[in-house]
């Protein structure tokens, strides 16, 4: 249901809620990179972080702190939140 809320921050809002490191890292001017995909045991995901390094090295290069990207199944990397 639609509380008026903008999407990115009811997003940050329960991202905060379970891990508040991603959304540490806007407020110190970092980057963060976070699996979208919570149904991942520890080696699939390594396996998908792994296949998404060059995107995400590309991904720094090009995009200015801070940010939170996410990575998907497919190795994809995409800005989530500036």
């Amino acid at each position: 249901m639609f509380d008026g809320t903008p999407a990115p921050s009811r997003y940050l809002t329960s991202l905060e809620e379970s891990d508040p490191a991603p959304t540490n890292s806007i407020k110190h001017k970092g980057a963060a990179f976070i699996s979208t995909s919570g149904d991942l045991q520890g080696e699939e995901m390594a396996q998908i972080f792994v296949k998404a390094l060059p995107r995400i090295t590309h991904f720094l290069k090009n995009h200015t702190k801070p940010f939170i990207a996410k990575i998907a199944k497919d190795g994809s990397v995409s800005l989530l939140f500036r």
